[in-house]
């Protein structure tokens, strides 16, 4: 049982966390472990720790060198230290995570919803293959220039769960549908032209009238079951029956869909630490706990807002509080500010 992989990656998570447990200021120690794991032929069981432990997809880091200096922070925050414990409420408190320097929102409020707004009319297209056969393909295209349908965020609770609304514009409709889908290309042989149509579609809501009505209601939102808290493409169809047609005043039985695009960009900004040392910052670097502990030492923060021309930095210092303290009221300060 001595070539056990699992008893050699928990004995690695074992060293990883005795060092983490110190503290931020210990990343030289987990530098030299990495090395000696190196030097022993063990990086694999390293990999399967970091990933296994720490949620750190290693693919991403190209040398031994990346892993180093871009998973400490990573590690310190799935190890339970009152500094990552403090920052981690602090964190919890603003709504944000943390993905490297970046700082992300876990709000709703910053999925934007795209919709195509002028309707689309549904047609199948045939085309012929590379062995003769005819392939059916449907196609959507544009044959308005008017909405039936508004969508907007539905925040009614204050909620992500509660995903995207729609009201309807057009008194004539008796039934919308709307789907998940996703979206795929083809070209017409001997042609320029390229189509978009639905590879895979996947039913998420019907809005039908209500009892003895013929018609669905105009005036009252509606739930679509689209969520806000991931992106993705959707597909609205709109069924209506009655005159005077929508496209032509002739028409008595329409349908048109309306595309819509669903981009989740939470990145509210970055924040990036900034040592600072006093006197005889040789020794001091090489002796980081001690000057943490003597005063001699600070973190400073530069933060850069999404949007911002340019950084600020938080140096915030009250003298009768412990630098680590210190620290977390400069990262509160931070999120305040990235949140603002």
């Amino acid at each position: 049982m001595a070539n056990d992989p699992r008893r050699k990656v928990t004995k690695i998570f074992g060293q990883i966390n005795k060092i983490a447990q110190k503290g931020k200021d210990y990343n030289l120690e987990y530098n030299k472990l990495i090395d000696e794991i190196v030097a022993k032929g063990d990086y694999a069981y390293l990999e399967m720790c970091l990933s296994d432990y720490y949620k750190i997809d290693t693919l991403k880091y190209r040398t031994v060198d990346d892993i180093k200096s871009k998973t400490w922070k990573s590690i310190l925050f799935e190890t339970d230290a009152s500094f990552i414990s403090g920052l981690k409420r602090i964190y919890s408190a603003g709504g944000v995570y943390q993905q490297g320097y970046e700082i992300r929102s876990e709000k709703s409020d910053f999925a934007s919803v795209t919709t195509i707004g002028y309707p689309f009319a549904e047609e199948t297209m045939s085309i012929s293959s590379a062995w003769n056969s005819k392939l059916d393909r449907t196609v959507y295209s544009q044959v308005a220039t008017s909405s039936q349908i508004s969508l907007s965020k539905d925040l009614s609770t204050g909620t992500q769960s509660n995903g995207i609304q729609l009201e309807l514009l057009d008194s004539m409709a008796y039934k919308i549908e709307v789907y998940n889908v996703v979206w795929a290309t083809y070209s017409m042989p001997g042609t320029q032209s390229v189509y978009e149509y639905p590879r895979e579609l996947s039913a998420l809501a019907a809005i039908s009238p209500i009892g003895t009505q013929s018609h669905i209601s105009t005036g009252t939102f509606y739930k679509t079951g689209i969520p806000m808290t991931h992106g993705g493409d959707y597909l609205i169809t709109v069924k209506r029956r009655g005159a005077p047609g929508w496209l032509s005043p002739s028409l008595r039985q329409e349908q048109y869909s309306y595309k819509v695009y669903v981009r989740k960009e939470n990145l509210l900004g970055t924040i990036k630490e900034i040592e600072y040392y006093g006197p005889d910052s040789k020794y001091l670097h090489l002796n980081q706990k001690f000057a943490q502990l003597t005063g001699l030492k600070w973190t400073f923060l530069e933060v850069m807002k999404s949007g911002a021309a340019e950084p600020i930095t938080i140096v915030y210092d009250n003298p009768n509080r412990s630098e680590e303290k210190n620290l977390l009221e400069r990262y509160k300060i931070a999120i305040d500010y990235l949140n603002s």
